[in-house]
């Protein structure tokens, strides 16, 4: 708080009479944010599989397991012990970043199904919020794929609708 001395009164400035001004958010620039940080995620991995692919040629890497995290939102969760240790012993069995580091190509091909399976559950659950609303989701689809597309995420346009390259073709859903 701060007291200016005019004359002989006393006025008082509170740094709570001061909103900041916020931007204004669209659902695109949420969806471009969000596929920018996952194309940032992806680099990252990228440059660590290369980084272990060339380790790898010269020592023998030990297994690294790969743990489930949450189940994403409007998913059903399995409640099964049972079920979710098969999954689990499955999908540790599969050993993802041993094949990775040893298969470039794989490597590509599962960060770009982890790439499509984010663009595909977040496209879904706006296009589902627009539905919801009575709101056509032609114009969403167009604008997202674009922003989709800026972020560097491989695909093309079939119908006029941004696909992401690996949409169908994830590497775990077969094996689980």
């Amino acid at each position: 708080m701060t007291n200016i001395t005019l004359s002989t009164q006393h006025y008082r400035i509170h740094r709570s009479d001061v909103e900041p001004v916020k931007e204004k958010t669209t659902e695109k620039d949420i969806f471009a944010k969000s596929i920018t940080a996952v194309r940032n995620s992806f680099i990252s991995l990228s440059t660590s599989l290369s980084d272990r692919f060339s380790l790898h040629q010269q020592t023998d890497i030990p297994t690294t397991h790969f743990h489930r995290g949450n189940a994403s939102e409007g998913r059903a969760v399995l409640t099964s012990k049972t079920v979710k240790d098969f999954m689990l012993q499955k999908l540790n069995s599969l050993d993802i970043k041993g094949n990775a580091s040893k298969d470039p190509a794989y490597a590509r091909q599962t960060c770009e199904a982890i790439l499509s399976a984010v663009y595909s559950n977040n496209k879904d659950q706006c296009c589902k919020l627009l539905i919801s609303k009575g709101v056509s989701i032609t114009p969403f689809l167009k604008e997202i794929g674009e922003a989709a597309q800026n972020a560097g995420l491989p695909g093309e346009i079939k119908n006029g609708v941004f696909t992401p390259g690996g949409a169908g073709a994830n590497p775990f859903v077969v094996p689980l």
